[in-house]
This record gives structure tokens, sequence and C-alpha cells, in this order.
């Protein structure tokens, strides 16, 4: 029963005006303590999830056509995405690291540990350099030997 029929159902019944209007004011209170989104997180909510309706432009958006696909992101499995901006800058610092004197030959490996958009920019922007994706989520499987099962609190082999 709504308030407002609530209401008037008990001050037809004879109840004292004051009961009934003393009710409906708390009433009223509980309504203005019901939580609501602002704006801009009600737009960041709905951009989430148009987002997670559109798989394959995402995938078609982050690489493909060189053989180092990206599977959909998925928030709840702890994994690092960067942005592209963000992933080049972090290739160019690994690929620093590994190449000895800017000589261009690479003196060590990189193992990109939950962090599969890392291990995607740097096959493609430099696919001579070993790498590994340490990865929970089995969808990254699709990189074959590059690919190992791996969960940070302890391996699960």
């Amino acid at each position: 029963m709504s308030a407002l029929s609530w209401v008037d159902v008990m001050a037809t019944s004879g109840m004292e005006d004051e009961r009934v209007s003393g009710e409906v004011r708390e009433q009223e209170d509980d309504d203005d303590n019901v939580p609501q989104l602002s704006a801009a997180a009600t737009e960041v909510l709905r951009e989430f999830l148009v987002g997670q309706h559109r798989p394959e432009e995402q995938n078609e958006a982050r690489g493909g056509e060189d053989g180092v696909e990206l599977v959909p992101e998925d928030w709840r499995l702890s994994q690092f995405w960067y942005d592209e901006r963000t992933a080049r800058e972090l290739v160019e610092e690994v690929v620093r690291l590994v190449s000895p004197s800017g000589s261009g030959s690479t003196a060590g490996a990189v193992a990109c540990i939950a962090c599969p958009t890392l291990y995607a920019c740097l096959k493609k922007t430099v696919p001579g350099v070993p790498a590994q994706l340490l990865e929970y989520d089995e969808r990254f499987g699709q990189y074959g030997g590059d690919f190992i099962k791996h969960f940070l609190i302890g391996n699960l082999w």
C-alpha cells in the first residue's frame, strides 16, 4: 500500500491527525535517504555497461591484425589494463631495460604479470623481444607458449 493510501485509510478510521501526519513526515524523511548516483557516476556506469555489450569492437580497437588480440576486459580478475599511451610508454621503458646500450638486441626476457595490454603492446611494437604473459585468465591461452597460467598468491599448476 502506498504512503498516501495508507494515510487515507488511517485518517478515515478515526486516528488522530497528528499521529498520521507524524508518520507521513517520517515516511517522507525515509524517501530522502534513498541513495542516488550523481549524473557523472550514472554516465560512467552507462558507458561501462554499453562497453560490456561490444566485445568485438573492443578486440578490433586493441589489435587483431598483427596476431596479438586482446579479449574484453574482465574487471573482476584484477588485471592491469592500460590505455594506449600508457602501454606505449611502458613498452619504451621495458625495451630500454632489456636492450643493452641501445644495441637493438635484447639481453633479457620480459614477464608481464597480470597486464595483458602491456604484453600485447610489447609484441606489436617490438615482436622480437621475448615476453610471456603470466595471467590467471585462461582466455589468454590464445597466445600459446607465451601464456603461463599464474595466480598471484601461488602458481596453479
